[in-house]
């Protein structure tokens, strides 16, 4: 092991009341990883909680922030910021609008929605924009 990482930060709000119909944080930080994966280099990812993120729809995201463990002299330690969407588990970068999607990825949030008991139909009326795509004029 050559001692590099990425480390994922995560900030997460108090969970919502109905907590049996959104996904966890541990859910979420999963998901997140997954996104990650095409973007790992294979350098191993280290999680670390920390306070929430200050978004317009906090409490509709989760937020991360993952973080590249002893990156080289002059090199950014940042790898990106995400929101995950706590009723469906769609994954967007939180920074600009562009959602993540994989087939790996796609897999897992099928998974995720089906333990809340989201059936497809469910998730089609619930699917909203990610939270850097509420500012975008139409």
């Amino acid at each position: 092991m050559s001692g590099r990482g990425l480390a994922l930060i995560v900030f997460a709000a108090a969970p919502c009341a109905a907590a049996s119909r959104i996904i966890t944080a541990d859910e979420a930080k999963g998901l997140v990883l997954i996104a990650l994966a095409p973007h790992s280099d294979g350098v191993s990812l280290v999680l670390y909680k920390v306070a929430p993120l200050s978004v317009a729809s906090s409490d509709a995201f989760y937020g991360f922030q993952a973080l590249r463990q002893n990156a080289p002299a002059g090199a950014s330690a940042n790898v990106g910021f995400f929101a995950v969407d706590r009723r469906t588990g769609d994954v967007w970068n939180a920074v600009i609008c562009e959602e993540h999607r994989s087939p790996e990825l796609r897999r897992q949030q099928q998974a995720v929605r089906k333990r809340i008991g989201l059936s497809d139909a469910q998730y089609k009326k619930l699917r909203s924009p990610g939270p850097m795509c509420e500012s975008i004029p139409k």
